[in-house]
Parts: structure tokens; sequence; C-alpha cells
């Protein structure tokens, strides 16, 4: 949850009238006019991570404690924090 806290905070660091930013204890949602929905989940009693993406689709993430990140089922090589600046970030020009 720390984790999504911190997207909120930089998500509401920019000054963009095209982005609706709504956030709760277990999600953060981010519309961007003209690009779609992002959606990231927090569910607590699988302790994972679900991003939806309207760029690059749903993507899976449980927290690796060696690594020290949230870090993709599929791919153990892609933290959600890249995943998010790839996607993200490089349309809001932010660095998560």
């Amino acid at each position: 949850q720390d984790f999504l806290q911190r997207v909120v905070e930089h998500l509401e660091s920019i000054d963009r009238s095209d982005i609706e930013i709504e956030a709760s204890d277990d999600h953060v949602q981010c519309e961007i006019t003209g690009v779609g929905t992002y959606l990231i989940h927090y569910q607590s009693f699988k302790e994972e991570l679900w991003l939806s993406s309207p760029q690059r689709g749903a993507f899976h993430f449980r927290y690796e404690p060696s690594q020290d990140a949230w870090v993709d089922t599929r791919n153990p090589n892609a933290p959600l924090r890249d995943t998010l600046n790839d996607d993200l970030g490089h349309i809001l020009s932010l660095n998560f």
C-alpha cells in the first residue's frame, strides 16, 4: 500500500488538465483523456498488485523481498516500477 501512495503522490504532482485520479486504500485509477484508464489494484488477501493498462494490457505482480520490488509474475526481471515508467511514465513524463 505504500507503493500505491507513492504512485498517487507522483500523479498528483502533475499539473495537467487531461488526467483524473481516483484513489483508495486498495487502488489507484488514472484516466488520461485520449489515452484511456490505468488501474493499479492491491489485493491484500493475495498480497498481489494488478496493473491494467490501455496501452499494454494486464499485468500481475508479487512483492519480491530479495529485490525489494513488485515483480511481474510472468517475467521476474520486470519490476512494476519499470513497467509503469515504460508505459504511464512515458506518456506523462514521470519517473516512478
